[in-house]
């Protein structure tokens, strides 16, 4: 028999290939995809002087977890809690309603809703796993204004979505 393991930030990278060939075909819109710590994030999105477009939006699992066949929970399964960011560049003049107008709901949704569709449906991820997240969105994130203490200090001005799944059961495929 022939066990097919997957580690899972090549199951959302994937996902996020699906994602954009989905809308290559449709848009100019091209997420991208990587995946690190946290800190590997903030480093990414620091490019001083310049916007690389071709980096956004951006998909971003962040990945701090030890993940291994010998950690899986049974012969055939394991979970994960991952944290994904879905980032895209900004106008920092942009006004809330413009940074929810041309970014939330024009490029950070509708790349979430496909995201949701497509983990729903991957070989690798448990049908029986109950999706269950929280989300939060991130407006002008990156901006440090001075008094928020604990503001991520980026070069780069995004708006993102921030999603974070609570036990997604992984399978290996037989």
């Amino acid at each position: 028999m022939n066990e097919d393991f997957r580690y899972f930030p090549y199951i959302v990278r994937d996902i996020v290939s699906a994602i954009r060939s989905e809308y290559d075909s449709i848009d100019e819109i091209k997420p991208v995809f990587e995946f690190g710590t946290y800190l590997e994030l903030t480093k990414q999105v620091q490019i001083k002087d310049q916007i690389d477009a071709t980096k956004y939006p951006l998909v971003w699992l962040v990945w701090e977890a030890s993940e291994s066949v010998q950690n899986w929970s049974s012969k055939v399964s394991y979970t994960v809690r991952p944290r994904i960011f879905i980032c895209n560049f900004t106008n920092s003049d942009y006004s809330s309603v413009e940074r929810y107008d041309s970014n939330f709901i024009s490029v950070l949704l509708p790349i979430w809703e496909l995201f949701k569709k497509q983990l729903e449906f991957n070989k690798f991820v448990s049908i029986e796993s109950q999706f269950n997240y929280t989300l939060a969105d991130h407006l002008l994130w990156g901006e440090s204004l001075g008094f928020q203490k604990n503001a991520n200090i980026l070069f780069d001005t995004l708006d993102a979505i921030e999603i974070k799944f609570e036990n997604l059961e992984i399978n290996k495929i037989c």
